[in-house]
């Protein structure tokens, strides 16, 4: 029996793909998949860890909360219960450790390193195995604006980039609408600073692509989800997957079509920010401004190229949790029927099928 999203059956909700899997998954095989986004850290803790042995989880806290891989392949059978085909999880480079809030693993140290609390090469390998083994697809969460910088900043402790050379001076991101600043001042908060790369660079590119050609080769991921890459200029983008050789989707996480539709020609699909404002708007109360967001759905299709390659959503890591903005059970059920069958490709957050309001 199918598990269901708020009482409705998911069969209803998401199309089975029956698309055969390939090693280098492309735009084709991802237009035909439905992605089930985990935060690996975040998700499940490994049957093996009894539960006196990690104190209950609080986001807030800034620890990680004993998620991992493993985890994740032993409920990969209510993951494709629901009938996703596709999960995206979070990176898997080695981040910081320090007290901080690190678990999300936006705050990498080393490139060529597997974060260790998420587990071994031999548990994502196998994870990957299994996954593939089920016909479903991986996609991978990638950072190439910046590295973590806590405290003053020692270059030395990163790897590869483990120079200042490698880094634009630090500066407050003071104007979000300025293409110089947003592209080369510095993300981060009271806790860690996060050094924006100097991705112009040669050697930084040329670092980049050596590094992902190598991760998705060795792991056989099958698809790329780029943070923050409205923090990086456009032009990074065509060395950097080409090297990678599979479809990417990168976050631009702004609602003006207009802009964000300069990396998705460049990166080949974006996740659809410029649809998900209009339509919190439209569902997350009784009013529901259908109107504005089928003008928006038009806005976009007018200006961007290839709309239904961009990644569908109505929740994610970065922004509110549909059920802390409304308790209207018939409204949730809507906005998820939306990111299901809207054009593009759908992503639903871990959680939100339980109408969860929190990480």
């Amino acid at each position: 029996m199918p598990l269901k999203l708020f009482g409705l059956s998911t069969v209803s909700l998401v199309a089975i793909s029956g698309a055969i899997m390939a090693q280098a998954a492309g735009l084709v095989e991802w237009r035909q998949r439905s992605i089930y986004q985990v935060l690996t850290d975040r998700f499940a803790r490994p049957s093996d860890i009894s539960a006196h042995k990690m104190p209950e989880c609080n986001a807030e806290h800034g620890l990680f909360c004993g998620g991992s891989w493993s985890a994740i392949r032993e409920n990969l059978d209510y993951i494709q219960g629901m009938n996703f085909d596709a999960i995206w999880i979070s990176p898997v480079v080695k981040q910081m450790q320090q007290r901080t809030a690190v678990g999300d693993a936006y705050a990498g140290l080393d490139l060529y390193q597997l974060e260790p609390h998420f587990g071994t090469e031999e548990g994502l390998e196998t994870l990957v195995a299994e996954l593939h083994s089920r016909q479903m697809l991986v996609m991978v969460d990638v950072v190439v604006n910046h590295m973590a910088c806590p405290g003053k900043c020692d270059y030395s402790t990163l790897f590869p980039l483990d120079s200042a050379d490698h880094y634009h001076n630090s500066c407050p991101i003071t104007d979000t609408a300025d293409p110089f600043i947003l592209q080369h001042c510095w993300l981060g908060d009271e806790n860690v600073s996060l050094g924006d790369l100097r991705t112009e660079d040669h050697w930084v590119r040329k670092t980049f692509g050596e590094w992902i050609s190598q991760l998705v080769s060795n792991y056989t991921i099958d698809g790329l989800r780029i943070d923050t890459a409205i923090n990086v200029e456009p032009d990074f983008f065509q060395g950097f997957l080409d090297a990678a050789g599979v479809f990417a989707t990168g976050e631009v996480m702004n609602g003006d079509e207009r802009l964000a539709c300069k990396w998705s020609e460049s990166i080949g699909s974006i996740l659809s920010y410029p649809v998900y404002y209009p339509l919190i708007r439209a569902f997350g109360s009784p009013r529901c401004d259908i109107a504005s967001l089928a003008a928006k759905m038009n806005a976009v299709k007018q200006t961007c190229v290839k709309t239904t390659s961009f990644a569908t959503f109505s929740e994610n890591h970065d922004v509110a949790r549909f059920a802390s903005l409304t308790s209207d059970l018939s409204l949730a059920e809507n906005i998820v029927d939306f990111t299901i069958m809207a054009d593009g490709i759908p992503v639903v957050f871990q959680g939100q099928e339980q109408r969860q309001n929190g990480y």
